[in-house]
């Protein structure tokens, strides 16, 4: 039963009430929990249980259009980066809070709107780049952000472990990379307890069909 998450908020919403699983069948069956909210306005809304959780549904849709008349970027990717951030630094149910709100990283006082962020970032801004801090140990302001590219930003996580080797220090993922492994080969090599050397130089098994 889910009474457990009944009276609990995540932005405008409020959990009022359970409601009996939602199935329907596309080439297979999904099956959804669902929670009825009451919005900060007045509306009440069926939403799915893990949309409400992660913060993806924050409210009955007025929000939305609130954030569309003020600045018109609702759906740019940049406020989606914004979102985001916001969530995994303030959210406990977000499925990354451990890696951020739950280990002290927090938003800046500017940044916990929009306007805020975007005044910052949002010139710099390009399609495709990630926001990154320099330094991970750090919350999210101006002076520890960056864009970057996915790959720079992988690899400067606090959960990717460096590896040195004969002097050379690289993120596990940079040495996939120059390895020309898959990626996670590294991770999953040392995982198992391999020796280093024994990670990084042996060949990857090919498996034959018949």
């Amino acid at each position: 039963m889910m009474r457990k998450y009944v009276g609990k908020k995540i932005g405008r919403l409020i959990v009022i009430a359970e409601l009996p699983r939602y199935t329907y069948f596309k080439k297979r069956k999904f099956t959804f929990r669902r929670v009825l909210c009451r919005c900060d306005c007045g509306t009440e809304k069926e939403v799915i249980l893990n949309n409400f959780i992660s913060g993806r549904t924050q409210s009955c849709g007025c929000l939305f259009k609130e954030i569309r008349t003020k600045h018109g970027l609702a759906t740019a990717p940049i406020y989606a980066v914004w979102n985001s951030m916001v969530q995994r630094c303030k959210q406990k149910n977000h499925p990354q809070y451990y890696r951020y709100g739950g280990r002290g990283i927090h938003v800046c006082e500017e940044w916990k709107t929009f306007k805020g962020f975007y005044a910052d970032m949002g010139k710099s801004y390009q399609k495709g780049l990630v926001l990154d801090r320099e330094d991970n140990d750090k919350g999210y302001k101006l002076s520890n952000c960056r864009w970057a590219t996915y790959e720079i930003s992988c690899n400067n996580k606090s959960n990717n472990k460096k590896v040195c080797f004969k002097g050379e220090t690289l993120g596990v993922s940079q040495w996939d990379k120059k390895q020309g492994f898959p990626r996670s080969t590294m991770s999953n090599r040392l995982r198992r307890g391999w020796p280093i050397k024994k990670a990084l130089f042996t060949p990857l098994t090919i498996k034959k069909h018949a």
